[in-house]
């Protein structure tokens, strides 16, 4: 491989490739596939991409940690704000980006500090208000929910918030190739004739398969119908005309993972819960600690076992304080779960 750099540069790129690598910052910065074209050194594009894809499949592609907490931090604004978090699958490949500078002609985004494909909240907004206003002609509506992007002193603020789409599981990209055929019908003005030779154009994709997770809230004050509506037309303009570039060609589709979904709001809100208590357990005093590990606020039966054989006991070893908190724990403990043993006592 000849590659057009001081010899110091070649040495960082290649111990990057070797470690685990942020794949955008490999993308935009680090192209290391070059050819020789008669007198000169260009760019293997297609070898380059095939690289990308190929360091995607890797272990040390990304952190799939840091991203599960980049998504569950996501997650937990839109549900302090009253919002929802819901889970599309791709139905075929996705280009996002495709307008951006880049050698290979064709551009693509990536999230800069996770190095991972993403779909820009404010791009989620603008295909949503455009599905809304021009293929479903709810004008009326459409700047009280989005908003207007005049500057004079009209200016209003939507009521609805769309955050960044990020990658759900592991990430899958794919090399595409278009190949115009009348190129110099397009960049010099000549008539589309038969005999232009083919321009094969690689460019990278997201892959068909791949499932993204969508994060939308109502802003606070304003009126949730507002937040049902639109997440209605989210759903339809990703199943119906799909996202990112080349829709019409058939990319982009999406179809909403509903089971999956589910599951994922499940789990987060019972991790959400047990963070919660483990916050409230940590201002607890040692003694309530270890009752609350016997069960004190979860298990009645499991709780009522360990009171008889060990905390009747403690109440006789302890000091003064600490027996007066185990007996004012304890008749707690019988006033909510035993409410007739503590008016009754056997």
């Amino acid at each position: 491989m000849t590659l057009p750099l001081y010899d110091q540069a070649k040495e960082s790129i290649n111990r990057f490739m070797e470690d685990s690598m942020n794949l955008g910052l490999y993308y935009q910065k680090f192209c290391n596939s070059w050819k020789r074209k008669g007198s000169g050194i260009e760019l293997d594009k297609q070898a380059f991409l095939t690289h990308i894809v190929n360091k995607s499949t890797g272990s040390n592609a990304y952190d799939n940690d840091l991203l599960r907490e980049r998504i569950d931090r996501q997650a937990v604004l839109a549900k302090a704000l009253d919002g929802e978090a819901r889970i599309y699958q791709l139905q075929e490949r996705f280009i996002t980006g495709i307008g951006l500078d880049h050698p290979l002609e064709i551009g693509f985004l990536w999230d800069h500090i996770m190095g991972l494909p993403y779909i820009a909240g404010s791009s989620i907004k603008g295909l949503v208000r455009s599905w809304a206003e021009d293929w479903l002609g709810e004008k009326e509506k459409v700047n009280g929910i989005f908003g207007t992007d005049s500057s004079d002193q009209d200016h209003e603020m939507g009521s609805v918030l769309f955050f960044d789409a990020l990658p759900f599981g592991r990430v899958n990209l794919k090399m595409d190739i278009m190949t115009p055929h009348y190129t110099p019908y397009y960049s010099e003005n000549q008539i589309p004739g038969d005999w232009y030779n083919p321009t094969p154009i690689p460019f990278l994709t997201v892959d068909k398969g791949q499932r993204f997770i969508f994060f939308a809230a109502p802003k606070p004050g304003f009126d949730k119908k507002d937040f049902t509506k639109a997440l209605g037309w989210l759903d339809e303009v990703l199943t119906t005309l799909g996202a990112g570039a080349k829709t019409t060609a058939g990319y982009g589709g999406f179809e909403i993972v509903q089971d999956i979904t589910d599951s994922y709001n499940r789990e987060l809100k019972q991790r959400l819960e047990e963070r919660k208590r483990q916050q409230v357990l940590a201002n607890m005093s040692p003694i309530r600690q270890e009752m609350e590990a016997d069960g004190y606020s979860v298990d009645p039966m499991v709780f009522m076992e360990n009171l008889t054989v060990k905390w009747l006991q403690r109440l006789t070893e302890e000091d003064t304080l600490a027996q007066k908190e185990i007996a004012q724990l304890l008749a707690n403990w019988y006033k909510t779960n035993r409410p007739k043993d503590w008016k009754r006592p056997k």
